[in-house]
């Protein structure tokens, strides 16, 4: 089975808004496209086995469903050449006016599907007029058919017509695929298609009732009586070829009845769906909104020209824009666009509608009352809407615009489901299509192909192009045969009667015109455009002398004749170089408007703008630009001056910053020192209350005794406090006047050591915060590189965080250890000292480097005293030297700075074994005795 493949950056899915890269399969036998894959395939991956000519790779090009439109019949058969980057498988228009059969010459379905091919509509649904016959019966309905067979350039529908009397012939229509009916309910301007009354409708709608189809109203209706009769009358007396005559004679209260008419029908025919074509009249759009909302089952569609022309830039004398309803103001357009945006308009088309070129009067008076009223977009909606929505409509996507002239018209046309969109189970109908190309809608000399009567083609369409309607043009070998012998003629083509006196004047009055206009033009294009006056401006002056002398003698008034000396053209100039001062520069000075109302004094004071200073001319007349006037003045030279007032304001600001700041340090000491001051009080009363509370708790005199008592009565209380002896004991013997005098002497010592301590902390956190920061940096570091047993040991690690484990350095020897190490029978794992050999110890101890100096402290203050007590703490007989507050090394308490080594023991060689060093067997021994420890035994 052949399938053509489609591959894009841009393809435009169902239900998108915007375009994305995809790959979609077309069979080439049934027409319907079978699968479709998101993002854009290659051929040499997926497609290596499908032809080239079946293989469409579109690469950065929009390739989008076809439109839908319905059209309303053709006029010339002369078709714009449009420059399109547009390969069309599937778009509809569902409001086309094709005129074949019957009105052929002015478009018949072959140039009409080729013009909507060649703007990407791959579907037209044909309305009923306009044709001779119109589709108001079954029979009718297959005579349009027969034309239109083997012409079509695309997928060709069929709408059905309401006609006074037809009512029974609309079913049966229906089941012959006709997909809905349309009627007027004003004249159409053809008589094989009249317009319909409301009973007409009623009846129409009541035998369309049951079946499953749509019914479509050309929405102006006509008021009763003489209404038409006096609104023609009312424009008779303006110009015809102006467009607001014609605007003004069909005015949007047509519309607006019409709806209200087909509002109230639809309410009592709910099952029915009626459409609104073409809507002009945004008035309408509220009733419309309503509708809606109150159920009713009611569509609406607007046209092409609608959206995107307005009657203010409609030339005068061109009857090519007459439609009707007609081009409104540019304020119905945007309000027709707002309706469009949020729904009230469901959808977009072009209600194409062409006659031929005689019937516009464009080349004859102009006159809009009598032209054929249509326009011919059917292959420039989708461009026309893409450069409206891309300069002004910032906020349409191509997904709306798609939306509207396919997705929806397929949907009024009952074809959802098979056109409009590209996905699985549609038809294979789509556009590819170039958003940044851009043309120039022309009428050229291009003509689309045209045939004749037998299906022939006219290639004599060439030689009649240009003549009038109805010139004999003898183009083929056929037109050199005499009538008579022509065997392809009737008798009524043979006849050769001589044409009236009235007709041979009428054709002579005609050339005579022609001939005029065109000599008239040769003559004043031959004329010179400018010629100068030979005598010169003259003029003539009353010149009366002044009195000199008597009355006599004097002279009399004269009359003098002024005249301008003629110069000569051929005259060289005077002067080659004229030295002319160059003009303002660009931009030029903005144009000040009068206000839209008449403004007050106040406003115009306001207003009141002086003229620019480049605008004033010296007194000879010459223009001096505004830089060459303020050159000329002396500006330039002007020296600038700084004012000494800036250092003054500067030094000033910079006072005041300094003064500032002290203030605020100021301010921040003083607060502090009141701060010490509320907790020196503070603990001060804290104090008091303890001293009262221990005084109480004692017994001795209350806190409001006298002073000199407190001391007496506060070391009762301490002896008192944590005495053996109870509190009511009333012994006086001088053993327990003794004790107690003891007691309170340790429990002042005590307080005495206690404030010692907390005075030293204080005075060590201040020596910390006033340590400089170089010191306080050495400190820090000097705590860091310890290593985690050393601050262990001196009581410095802190428990942290981090789940990484802290090793000692030391316990990593770098030294290879040998293959016997450990061994029980050579057992000599300290035969060598600790780090023996290596630098790393170091980086970790350091020592004194005083020791041999003599350190008062460390030997007992040097006094025979503290020598003695010294040695005779000595239970292990290390000497003097290992003993005091400091250990001999660095590192441990009361050191400062690392070591350079650890501390390493050396075995005694001069200690018998068999002794015991540690007086382990002297504590056994005291134990088994009985003997207690701490009780001196000596006494």
């Amino acid at each position: 089975m052949p399938t053509l493949v489609v591959s894009s950056n841009n393809v435009l899915l169902k239900g998108q808004k915007q375009p994305q890269p995809a790959t979609f399969e077309v069979n080439l036998d049934t027409g319907k496209i079978d699968a479709v894959y998101e993002g854009k395939r290659d051929k040499s991956e997926y497609y290596a086995s499908t032809p080239d000519e079946l293989w469409i790779d579109a690469g950065d090009l929009y390739v989008l469903p076809g439109l839908v439109e319905w059209v309303m019949h053709s006029s010339r058969l002369q078709y714009l050449h449009l420059q399109l980057t547009c390969v069309s498988l599937d778009s509809t228009s569902a409001h086309v006016h094709l005129n074949e059969p019957g009105r052929t010459h002015w478009e018949g379905f072959l140039t009409g599907t080729q013009a909507a091919i060649s703007g990407g509509v791959t579907t037209v649904v044909d309305m009923p007029l306009n044709s001779i016959p119109p589709t108001t019966t079954v029979e009718n309905l297959e005579t349009k058919r027969d034309a239109a067979r083997g012409q079509c350039w695309t997928d060709v529908g069929f709408w059905g017509g309401i006609i006074p009397g037809n009512d029974k012939d609309l079913p049966p229509l229906v089941e012959r695929g006709v997909k809905g009916f349309k009627c007027f309910l004003i004249e159409s301007g053809v008589d094989e298609f009249p317009c319909v009354a409301e009973e007409d409708l009623v009846q129409a709608m009541v035998s369309l009732d049951e079946t499953p189809t749509t019914v479509l109203y050309h929405a102006e209706l006509e008021g009763k009586g003489d209404a038409a009769k006096e609104r023609m009358d009312s424009v008779s007396d303006k110009d015809p070829a102006s467009y607001s005559t014609f605007l003004a004679s069909r005015p949007p209260s047509l519309e607006l009845d019409a709806i209200e008419l087909v509002i109230s029908l639809h309410r009592r025919f709910s099952n029915l769906r009626g459409h609104v074509v073409h809507l002009s009249a945004a008035e309408a759009l509220p009733s419309i909104r309503k509708a809606k909302a109150a159920g009713v089952n009611l569509t609406v569609e607007t046209c092409f020209h609608y959206l995107c022309l307005n009657a203010e830039h409609i030339p005068h004398g061109h009857p090519e824009f007459k439609c009707c309803p007609p081009i409104r103001d540019n304020s119905n357009r945007e309000l027709l666009w707002q309706g469009l945006l949020d729904g009230t308009i469901d959808c977009v088309v072009s209600d194409h509608s062409p006659c031929v070129a005689s019937l516009k009067r464009v080349e004859e008076d102009g006159d809009f009352m009598k032209a054929w009223g249509g326009i011919s977009t059917l292959g420039l909606g989708l461009s026309l809407l893409w450069t409206e929505a891309t300069s002004n409509r910032k906020d349409v996507s191509i997904g709306d615009i798609i939306d509207w002239t396919s997705v929806k018209t397929a949907r009024h046309a009952s074809l959802e489901g098979v056109k409009g969109s590209i996905d699985v189970g549609y038809d294979g109908d789509f556009v590819i299509w170039d958003p940044e190309a851009e043309f120039l809608a022309s009428s050229g000399n291009t003509l689309a192909l045209q045939v004749d009567a037998e299906g022939n083609v006219r290639y004599d369409a060439i030689a009649t192009q240009g003549h009038r309607d109805g010139a004999k043009v003898q183009s083929q070998f056929k037109d050199l045969v005499p009538l008579l012998n022509r065997q392809d003629l009737n008798d009524q083509d043979r006849s050769m009667d001589r044409p009236s006196e009235e007709e041979v004047q009428k054709t002579a009055d005609r050339t005579k015109a022609a001939l005029e206009k065109l000599v008239n033009g040769k003559i004043k294009a031959a004329q010179p455009k400018n010629v100068p006056d030979g005598q010169g401006k003259t003029s003539f002056i009353r010149y009366t002398p002044g009195q000199q002398g008597s009355s006599e003698g004097g002279l009399k008034q004269r009359i003098i004749k002024m005249s301008e000396v003629a110069e000569d053209p051929l005259e060289p100039p005077r002067f080659k170089h004229k030295k002319i001062p160059r003009g303002p520069p660009s931009p030029p000075p903005p144009i000040l408007r009068s206000p839209p109302r008449k403004a007050t004094a106040a406003e115009q004071k306001e207003w009141m703008i002086p003229p620019c200073i480049s605008n004033w001319k010296n007194n000879k007349g010459f223009t001096i630009p505004l830089d060459k006037r303020l050159a000329a003045d002396g500006r330039g030279l002007q020296d600038v001056h700084i004012n000494d007032n800036f250092a003054k304001l500067s030094e000033s600001l910079f006072i005041a910053d300094r003064h500032a700041r002290e203030e605020v340090r100021q301010r921040t000491l003083m607060q502090q020192k009141i701060a010490e001051k509320q907790k020196a009080s503070k603990e001060e009363s804290l104090r008091q209350l303890a001293q009262r509370a221990r005084e109480e708790r004692g017994g001795g005199p209350a806190a409001s005794g006298a002073t000199s008592a407190k001391p007496g009565a506060m070391k009762s209380a301490l002896a008192g406090y944590g005495s053996g002896s109870e509190s009511g004991s009333e012994s006086g013997s001088g053993s327990g006047s003794e004790a107690e005098e003891d007691e309170d002497e340790d429990a002042a010592k005590i307080r005495d050591e206690m404030r010692r301590e907390k005075r030293q902390q204080r005075e060590r956190e201040m020596r910390m915060n006033n340590m400089g920061q170089e010191q306080r940096a050495k400190h820090f570091a000097r705590e860091q590189n310890r290593d985690i047993s050393e601050k262990i040991a001196l009581g410095l690690a802190k428990p942290t965080m981090s789940k990484e484990s802290m090793l000692d350095s030391r316990l990593f020897n770098r030294e290879s250890m040998a293959g016997s190490f450990g061994d029980e029978e050579s057992y000599n794992l300290y035969d060598k000292p600790l780090f023996h050999g290596s630098s790393a110890a170091a980086a970790i101890y350091k020592s004194r480097g005083n020791m041999g100096e003599g350190n008062d402290e460390l030997y007992g203050g040097g006094t025979e005293e503290g020598v003695a007590n010294a040695l005779s703490s000595d239970r292990f007989g290390l000497g003097p030297t290992k003993l005091g507050k400091g250990l001999g090394y660095e590192g441990g308490p009361g050191a400062e700075g690392p070591s350079e080594g650890p501390v390493q023991f050396e075995k005694d060689v001069s200690i018998n074994p068999t002794d015991d060093v540690f007086g382990v067997g002297q504590f056994l021994d005291e134990a088994k005795r009985g003997v207690k420890r701490g009780l001196d035994t000596s006494v």
